[in-house]
């Protein structure tokens, strides 16, 4: 939504109470603080997973969803939670006789800020600079994540460093490296076609998939952002309303806002299908992710759980010993350690070969039926906004990274 646009909006909702509903990342940060830039009252927050009456920010409590209800038409909602609890929050508000209510995601953040940023007004930028300078927006993030603000004039943790590395490095090949289509080509410059995942086709738009084409089993995922895959199985079983909902929203998303990620922002959005990857043995498809600093790969991470709906998703670290490390990153280590890949030592040189000349990457492999495929380039791990424990391998990690701070 434009900012004329939201500015109407609120002087009718105004004439009521106001309201947060998520109390998480959206709701807590940037969501909140754009209402108040734009001089709205919000009078309480509303949570399923809060009790009422909590705190959540400058005095700014919980209700219940029944005391919200009983508001009926009294009360204007501003929905903040990610996309995938978009739905059920809106039927649930819906069900219980809430009419006014306006999500606000990362969408409507990047239609906000684009056409502020479009206006070019001296007192706009001024009043919303804690969403368009990304330093300003960064910072406030990593303080929700992390507990803290981060030093980014001297940076000495791994995920300060990420944050760094974000605002700083302006590499015009980070972009190849991270379109999910291009990246094909230029692996296949690299260190040749063997390593690239074959592609089953690309779309600009999503009723250009012809699934009559494609196999039975199939990988579908935007080419401009992370985490829109779509897995197919079963084509006979496969819900394609549901991959179209996903891919087409996401199509209209521009990735870079979310966290400021540089090399997102002009990649252009299509769909790419992609072979589906499964190994026979074991029916799993482990990712081994080597962390890499300056062109040495010193820590590698196996993920494991992946393929399976009833298995939670676990992460082991090793370092170039390929001893056990204790460290967790977002996730529990595994009970079992998993197996080391049979290829390791090739997808080691492999990625340190790739990762000549930059700061830090993560080059993600894949191991399947005896092939080695190269999954991807990560050049901020997880955003630098999960948590490496315990702290010191946060510094440890930070200590590989040197930065040219007079940048």
């Amino acid at each position: 939504m434009k900012y004329r646009e939201f500015e109407d909006y609120l002087d009718v909702a105004e004439k009521g109470k106001i309201c947060i509903f998520g109390a998480g990342l959206y709701g807590t940060t940037w969501v909140y603080d754009i209402l108040r830039a734009m001089e709205a009252q919000v009078d309480f927050y509303c949570d399923n997973k809060k009790q009422p009456g909590v705190e959540i920010k400058e005095g700014v409590k919980t209700i219940s969803p029944q005391e919200l209800y009983s508001l009926h038409d009294n009360v204007t909602v501003f929905v903040a939670v990610s996309y995938r609890y978009q739905d059920s929050i809106r039927e649930q508000l819906k069900e219980n006789g809430i009419v006014k209510f306006m999500e606000m995601d990362q969408i409507f953040l990047q239609e906000f800020m684009e056409d502020i940023i479009e206006k070019n007004d001296p007192q706009l930028n001024e009043k919303f600079k804690f969403i368009i300078n990304d330093e300003d927006y960064l910072s406030t993030e990593f303080e929700y994540h992390m507990g803290y603000r981060p030093n980014l004039e001297n940076p000495r943790t791994f995920n300060e460093k990420i944050q760094w590395l974000k605002l700083h490095v302006r590499n015009p090949e980070y972009v190849r490296m991270a379109d999910k289509y291009e990246v094909k080509k230029y692996i296949t410059e690299k260190i040749g076609s063997k390593y690239v995942i074959p592609t089953l086709g690309l779309y600009e738009t999503f009723d250009e998939i012809d699934f009559e084409k494609l196999p039975r089993q199939f990988v579908l995922k935007c080419t401009h952002d992370s985490g829109s895959t779509v897995v197919c199985r079963d084509k006979n079983s496969f819900d394609i309303e549901k991959a179209r909902t996903l891919l087409e929203r996401n199509l209209k998303y521009n990735y870079y806002w979310a966290g400021r990620e540089w090399q997102y922002k002009d990649i252009k959005p299509r769909i790419i299908a992609e072979q589906y990857l499964e190994d026979t043995q074991d029916r799993e498809l482990r990712d081994y992710k080597f962390f890499c600093f300056h062109g040495i790969a010193k820590v590698l991470l196996i993920a494991q759980g992946r393929m399976s709906s009833d298995r939670e998703v676990t992460t082991d670290f090793f370092n170039e010993r390929l001893e056990h490390m204790e460290m967790r990153s977002g996730h529990k280590n595994g009970l079992v350690l998993p197996h080391m890949p049979e290829h390791y030592l090739e997808m080691k040189e492999t990625a340190e070969k790739l990762s000549l000349g930059i700061p830090h990457v993560r080059v993600d492999f894949y191991e399947v039926n005896g092939q080695v495929y190269l999954g991807e380039f990560t050049f901020h791990h997880q955003g630098g906004m999960v948590p490496l424990e315990p702290y010191e391998r946060d510094i440890e990690l930070g200590n590989w990274i040197h930065l040219d701070l007079e940048h």
